[in-house]
């Protein structure tokens, strides 16, 4: 069966022709709340949804309550920053399809911590959700740390392997008595395969080698202390990285074949 999940949908229209669509095709329908608008049966006939009795829905106070009822499903997130196309998830069992607020998408630090809480147990004691890029994550935990009085002198960091370094490097700035202990959530190793480069192992989730090289490409001069990249020399977003000079000559070799990834200015705050 497929189940298709609103996270606090704000716009009555959307929702009433996604409870069409799910009606017309047997797919279960999941709200969670707060809703943007009224669906008690008074409200539903004023409005004439007269398909809405055929819609097979459930609704939910929050994210935690969602996850401890229906943590073991396959779940699919529709976020801007999805390493597959739609096109290329598996639909062919049971499968939910989660989609975030019109306005704001999915919160993704919520999304996750309701997960590990319903299927898990497990419960963050703080959760920053504010964050719009890598050095947003380190100030913005910093100072809820602080707030809440944690101690910050010790971190076990947990990052996308592609930008470990730079998380590292950003907390070692901000940071700088903290001991911090790296532990990347994957290892990628690529293998030559039919004159292209591949994955020499698959990773269940990741990005298409292509736009993994085109990450990794873009992590280089960014880690770069120069004018131009994020170390004290120049933009003073990170501290001091070391890049071995083997890493700079692969660089240099393969930006003929593939792009440089460019930071989004949307989200380039400092603070």
């Amino acid at each position: 069966m497929l189940h298709v999940v609103l996270h606090e949908p704000e716009i009555p229209a959307n929702t009433g022709n996604i409870a069409r669509t799910c009606a017309a095709t047997g797919a279960r329908l999941h709200l969670i709340k707060p809703l943007g608008f009224d669906i008690s049966d008074k409200m539903v006939k004023r409005c004439g949804l007269d398909y809405w009795y055929l819609v097979d829905i459930s609704v939910y106070e929050n994210l935690d309550e969602f996850f401890k009822k229906n943590g073991d499903g396959n779940i699919y997130l529709a976020t801007t920053k999805a390493p597959r196309a739609y096109t290329e998830a598996d639909m062919s069992e049971d499968v939910t399809l989660m989609f975030g607020k019109e306005t704001a998408g999915l919160p993704e630090a919520k999304v996750f911590a309701a997960y590990l809480s319903g299927a898990y147990g497990l419960v963050p004691d703080a959760l920053e959700c504010t964050s719009t890029n890598c050095g947003n994550n380190i100030t913005h935990l910093l100072d809820l740390m602080r707030e809440k009085g944690f101690d910050c002198g010790s971190f076990l960091l947990i990052q996308d392997a592609s930008m470990q370094r730079r998380m590292e490097a950003g907390l070692r700035k901000y940071a700088p008595e903290a001991r911090i202990v790296n532990y990347a959530a994957y290892q990628a190793e690529f293998a030559v395969r039919e004159n292209h480069l591949a994955f020499a192992q698959p990773i269940f989730g990741m990005w298409q080698p292509e736009r993994y090289i085109d990450l990794l490409m873009g992590e280089i001069p960014r880690l770069r202390d120069d004018a131009d990249g994020y170390g004290p020399k120049g933009r003073g977003f990170i501290a001091h990285v070391d890049i071995p000079p083997e890493v700079e000559a692969s660089f240099a070799e393969l930006r003929s074949d593939f792009s440089v990834r460019e930071a989004n200015p949307l989200y380039a705050s400092r603070v």
